[in-house]
């Protein structure tokens, strides 16, 4: 969801002569890292590629993120392709718990948050959670 302070005009970015595509996907040698470009967004992502992968703490990723924002702001002015006007900034953070770490199965949503719990109910119309 995206806050409007009054429309902008559209900003057409086209970087070759075939039809515009809905996203780009820049993946980082390591393949751990992607950088997401498309028309309304810049969107900087982690994703664990290898078991040793150890993800990146916050002061490391607005680093890159700023980073690679900054080198895609010179891209587009050094090749006339206008400019980027953020309307506004949003980071999501996850942390992941993994199965053993307070938890062993869904009925101990509770106990990793005390502020969700499943009710136990038997007569419930849908059966509990399960894992696929």
């Amino acid at each position: 969801m995206i806050e409007h302070f009054g429309e902008p005009p559209p900003v057409d970015i086209h970087l070759t002569d075939v039809p515009p595509l809905p996203r780009i996907w820049f993946v980082h040698r390591e393949d751990n890292g992607i950088i997401q470009v498309q028309q309304d967004r810049f969107l900087h992502n982690w994703k664990r590629a290898k078991p040793e992968d150890e993800y990146p703490r916050y002061p490391k990723v607005i680093k890159l993120f700023k980073d690679r924002l900054s080198k895609f702001r010179l891209f587009l002015k050094e090749n006339e392709l206008g400019f980027i006007e953020p309307l506004q900034y949003e980071m999501t953070y996850i942390n992941h718990i993994p199965e053993g770490d307070g938890w062993v199965d869904m009925s101990n949503v509770g106990d990793v948050f005390p502020d969700f719990a499943l009710r136990a109910n038997k007569d419930r119309f849908l059966p509990g959670p399960r894992r696929n």
